[in-house]
């Protein structure tokens, strides 16, 4: 594979190091991965994540790819209002990184 991208996912993986290596190994050389993922602090007060999710931020992920053979080239610090399912409107934040092998 040369591109892989993942978008809120990232939260299940029960060993998200070994997780992330083994997407680096079957990533072809100069490939390219893409993860989305909602911010620790918007998605902690969100009641359906509870401890079924592991959370992150910009740190968290950062020290998670460190342990990993990736280059992780940028992480996008994203917000958008959109609709909730209560129908009131929320800030969401995520943040979309960006690594190559």
């Amino acid at each position: 594979m040369k591109k892989i991208i993942t978008i809120n996912t990232l939260y299940f993986w029960e060993n998200d190091a070994e997780m992330l290596q083994e997407i680096y190994r079957v990533l072809r050389p100069e490939g390219t991965l893409v993860i989305a993922f909602g911010k620790k602090e918007y998605m902690k007060h969100l009641p359906f994540v509870m401890e079924k999710f592991k959370l992150y931020d910009r740190e968290d992920f950062i020290n998670l790819t460190n342990k990993t053979n990736f280059e992780l080239i940028k992480i996008l610090d994203k917000k958008e209002v959109v609709k909730s399912k209560t129908g009131e409107l929320v800030n969401r934040e995520y943040s979309i990184a960006i690594l190559k092998k």
